[in-house]
């Protein structure tokens, strides 16, 4: 069996805030994949997805129609996504290589959903789901009476994928310019520096290597386990599941005295504009004749304000730090003198359970914890504080369906750290996430070509909005046609940041075909 899909999304925002901001993202992607079953079940499947993007900023003073926008980035991937081979048994049923394995009843939240990292890069998504990326594994199952019994080994770690910088939808690129993150402003900081020695058309490359400066290596030692128990007890689906594996977060240390020099140094050259002259200066001094050089350098002194003298030893001091150690010995600058990404282990246990109530609407309930978990408190002096924390996360979904031309989802999401001393705060949700978000779906006309979705999810601590309307017409051919909205917004008053208003700039509308075969 061949099949596959071909999908097109062109998205344009509702504003130009400059700073920076992408004002078009228009994503192609193909997606193509090969079955093979034998008359004994065994099963072969190998897929393919091919990608291409482009994002670009505004016109700036001119008038903007697209093809005169600025700083435009392309970028094309292709990858073999699941590529497995299934053989079922008497004894043991054995899939062996790239795939997607789910342990999680969530409705769009799945906590004990662990084995399989997230890609974060295309931002947020109107079917209100991340996608899963398939990871090389080993899982095995058995069914022991009204039991199933499975156990993975993934033998290589993959992180979550996701942007530190470059477009709307990476975080550090979110919080430039953003007033609500300018306590954050380190971050976007380091981002605007880093980005600025890389080319853009490279960037996406890069990152995931400064995503992981120190990974796992692909020693059998570092490999990851895990198992799974299913039932089923008075009409309710239960699992345990347990978990011994890499935090997909990484731990990132960060050289905030490095970053302040450079901050510093960034700020007095803006401030001052006179103190860069001398600083080039300094560059172009003829060490064959020191005595021209030395006049030359004392005339460009003596023309410099009080004020610039003072920025100007300001900066010299920086310079010193960021090239020589405490020692006066030269420094070997490297990424590492920026930052460093490490990957901690983490044991994961998660209980979920799924029922029918009232014969006709659907309960499930999912939940992980971990005793060490990577998060981030908020730092007012730079970078958030990376630190390893006991975790607990569930959610609680209810699903309704009248016909196919109805259905409506709800469910209730809670993120909770613990072990904060007073006065932390994990950067972005406080200590605790408090998610609630509700899909339903109408459909109308013959087989139900048309529907309309209304979408959202609301953060009721922080009170931040999401929004997703979108209405789609199927063809009876596959090809399925779409227009909808994404809307960021913060309710509530006062300092609160959280989600919302890290990506509140990028409200957009956007169109999508998609065509199924």
């Amino acid at each position: 069996t061949i099949s596959g899909y071909l999908f097109e999304k062109w998205a344009f925002d509702t504003a130009h805030d400059g700073q920076g901001e992408d004002v078009f993202d228009i994503r192609s992607r193909f997606v193509l994949g090969a079955e093979i079953n034998t008359a004994d079940f065994m099963k072969v499947y190998l897929s393919a997805r091919f990608w291409h993007f482009a994002v670009g900023e505004d016109a700036g003073d001119e008038t903007w129609t697209v093809l005169n926008s600025r700083n435009v980035k392309y970028e094309y991937e292709a990858e073999v996504q699941e590529a497995y081979v299934y053989l079922p048994s008497e004894v043991l049923n054995l899939r062996v290589g790239n795939q997607i394995v789910r342990w999680g009843y969530g409705q769009f939240n799945k906590p004990s959903d662990v084995l399989n990292p997230m890609d974060y890069r295309e931002g947020l998504f109107s079917d209100l789901e991340v996608p899963l990326i398939p990871v090389f594994m080993v899982h095995v199952d058995r069914n022991i009476g009204p039991v199933n019994i499975s156990g993975v080994y993934l033998p290589f770690f993959s992180p979550n994928r996701t942007n530190l910088f470059g477009q709307d939808w990476a975080p550090m690129s979110a919080m430039y310019g953003n007033p609500a993150f300018a306590s954050a402003g380190g971050m976007a900081q380091m981002a605007g520096m880093i980005g600025g020695l890389i080319p853009s058309g490279i960037e996406d490359d890069v990152q995931p290597l400064m995503m992981a400066t120190h990974p796992p290596d692909e020693s059998l030692q570092n490999g990851q386990f895990g198992t799974r128990i299913a039932t089923r007890v008075a009409d309710i689906d239960l699992s345990l599941i347990y978990f011994y594996g890499w935090d997909k977060l990484p731990f990132i240390e960060v050289n905030n005295q490095f970053l302040g020099d450079v901050g510093l140094l960034a700020g007095t050259i803006e401030q001052h504009p006179a103190v860069l002259g001398v600083l080039q200066g300094l560059t172009s001094l003829d060490p064959f004749n020191p005595f021209a050089s030395g006049a030359e350098m004392l005339g460009a002194l003596n023309g410099l304000s009080d004020d610039d003298k003072a920025a100007l030893q300001q900066a010299m001091q920086a310079v010193n730090r960021i090239l020589f150690d405490a020692e006066g010995n030269p420094r070997q600058l490297s990424l590492e003198s920026i930052f460093a990404t490490r990957y901690r282990r983490q044991h994961t246990i998660g209980l979920s359970g799924s029922t029918i109530l009232f014969d006709r609407i659907g309960l499930k309930l999912d939940s992980a914890f971990s005793p060490a978990r990577t998060l981030y408190l908020d730092s007012p002096a730079g970078f958030p504080v990376p630190r390893s924390l006991p975790a607990i996360s569930y959610s609680i979904g209810l699903d309704y369906r009248l016909g196919t031309w109805f259905d409506i989802m709800g469910e209730f999401y809670h993120f909770h750290v613990l072990g904060l001393e007073e006065g932390e705060e994990v950067f972005i949700i406080g200590s605790d996430l408090y998610m609630m978000t509700l899909a339903t779906h109408f459909r109308f006309l013959d087989f139900d070509a048309l529907e309309f979705q209304l979408a959202g999810m609301y953060e009721l601590a922080m009170q931040n909005l999401f929004l997703f309307p979108k209405v789609t017409y199927k063809f009876p051919s596959g090809i399925h046609l779409a227009a909808g909205v994404i809307i960021a917004e913060v309710i509530g008053e006062g300092d609160t940041m959280g989600p919302a208003g890290l990506f509140d700039r990028n409200d957009s509308v956007y169109a999508e075909l998609k065509w199924a075969f």
